[in-house]
């Protein structure tokens, strides 16, 4: 949520985005006879609207299609590095029947200075 809040405030006070001139619509000296295709290259051939790309970079002018991967992406560094500092799941190893099958197997993959994280143990019902 902090993430895409920054972003969406940066973009409104910090976005550096420059503004292409329009082309302008005159239709003054135009020939009656000429076709609309000639006149469409002789204005594509006559303006001198170019992109300017002299606009410095800002990290805020990201799109918004962009900002709920960003947040994601954000969310989960944050999450992962928090969960190493504090020690991840120190409690009680989970059993492997109750957690994903891409989780058992990223458990099976860390360090063993993290403490384990899933048990093959089954979970049996107490009723």
């Amino acid at each position: 949520l902090t993430a895409g809040l920054t972003m969406t405030i940066g973009s409104i006070f910090y976005a550096t985005y420059k503004q292409i001139p329009e082309v302008p619509s005159m239709t003054d000296g135009c020939n009656a006879t000429t076709s609309v295709a000639a006149y469409a290259l002789h204005m594509a051939r006559g303006t001198n609207v170019t992109a300017s790309n002299a606009a410095p970079f800002s990290f805020f002018n990201m799109s918004y299609l962009y900002y709920s991967p960003f947040c994601l992406l954000v969310g989960t560094i944050v999450a992962v590095v928090i969960s190493l500092l504090t020690g991840m799941n120190t409690k009680t190893p989970v059993s492997h029947s109750l957690l994903a099958w891409q989780a058992v197997a990223v458990y099976k993959h860390l360090p063993n200075c993290v403490p384990s994280q899933s048990t093959p143990e089954e979970v049996t019902s107490m009723h």
